[in-house]
């Protein structure tokens, strides 16, 4: 059974980095990798983005692993999924 990930994604419609990591995050979970993603676009999740301390968007926010990263080329994401 593979690895199941969980994430939540913070961005907004206007965020030049979030344009590059969302079709990043689309293609890897269309290519089979089993990410469970939830989007929470900042200017409507003020108070969200607030609880979890995002203060720089993207912000991806890997439940499991504890760790936070914000927008990276597709080859580092890739590297952090196989953890």
């Amino acid at each position: 059974m593979s690895k199941e990930y969980k994430i939540i994604y913070f961005y907004s419609e206007l965020c030049s980095g979030c344009k590059m990591m969302t079709p990043i995050i689309d293609k890897l979970i269309n290519e089979g990798i089993s990410i469970i993603k939830i989007n929470i676009q900042t200017d409507e999740g003020q108070k969200l983005a607030i609880l979890y301390d995002v203060y720089m968007i993207p912000c991806i926010l890997f439940i499991e692993i504890h760790r936070i990263i914000g927008a990276v080329e597709e080859e580092i994401l890739r590297e952090i999924f196989k953890e």
